[in-house]
């Protein structure tokens, strides 16, 4: 099992360090090759998950750190999308 108390202690201030976005058109662009539903691994805070939610993507999101997925949660609510989410070690999903 990963050590997650480190993102945990983070979870509120990771959005204002880490917010880049030269990547996210290459996920867009992947998704958008995919019809169906759409599993993230390592979700954190939604980098990655809310601009696929936006594109109105069938996304189900996954992470170890609740804090991290408790920031997650108050952004969908707040842009009123839908999306699973759940903490779970990602290592135990074979």
């Amino acid at each position: 099992m990963y050590e997650t108390i480190q993102f945990d202690q983070v979870a509120d201030l990771y959005d204002h360090y880490v917010n880049v976005d030269f990547d996210i058109d290459f996920f867009l662009n992947e998704a958008n090759k995919i019809k169906g539903k759409l599993l993230e691994l390592t979700s954190g805070t939604g980098r990655v998950s809310m601009p696929l939610l936006n594109a109105g993507m069938d996304l189900t999101c996954v992470d170890y750190s609740g804090e991290m997925l408790a920031v997650l949660k108050k952004k969908i609510e707040k842009s009123g999308l839908k999306c699973q989410v759940h903490k779970m070690d990602i290592t135990e999903l074979y």
